[in-house]
């Protein structure tokens, strides 16, 4: 297959996933997702992979195209672990560990500024048990001859993206 054969096989299509010809596999974003994941694949149909590509010369900057799935080679799914997830989780125990530190070393200035390091320190904690608790996320590769299109699940949304991965696996 050409390259040229390829691009004969890819359409431009603005209008939302759900009104392909064929039955749609898995809606991978929401339409509210699309300006941060410029590059990715948004949805999966019976006959077509849709990714979006950044556009320089429309008001939004990007537009929805889609590939022929004919022209796919391979869908490889696999979990990822998102360790930055781990690091930042760990920064804020430390931050809050710090706080707590500073709060107790200290008995005078317990009373002044107790209520708002306190709060700090609460935020901090959760904030750490919300990064240390979604460390995991969904990578879906789709091979094509001459690029890959890739998708990759928020570490925090991976249980609510489980089911649109199901359903990618299931019809690779």
């Amino acid at each position: 297959m050409s390259p040229s054969e390829i691009r004969d096989g890819v359409k431009s299509h603005p209008e939302k996933p759900e009104q392909f010809d064929s039955e749609l596999v898995a809606e991978l974003l929401d339409q509210s997702e699309y300006p941060s994941n410029i590059g990715k694949v948004t949805a999966l149909s019976g006959q077509w992979i849709c990714f979006l590509k950044r556009d320089w010369h429309e008001l939004i900057h990007y537009r929805l195209e889609c590939v022929e799935m004919r022209y796919c080679h391979a869908i490889e799914y696999h979990k990822e672990t998102a360790y930055y997830r781990i690091f930042a989780g760990a920064a804020c125990f430390v931050a809050a560990l710090w706080l707590s530190f500073m709060l107790l070393s200290d008995p005078d200035r317990v009373y002044t500024l107790s209520a708002p390091m306190i709060i700090v320190m609460i935020s901090l904690a959760v904030i750490g048990i919300r990064f240390f608790t979604s460390t995991h996320r969904h990578v879906v590769r789709f091979e094509m001859p001459d690029q890959t299109l890739t998708w990759r699940s928020p570490a925090i949304d991976f249980d609510s993206k489980a089911d649109a991965a199901l359903a990618v696996r299931l019809h690779a």
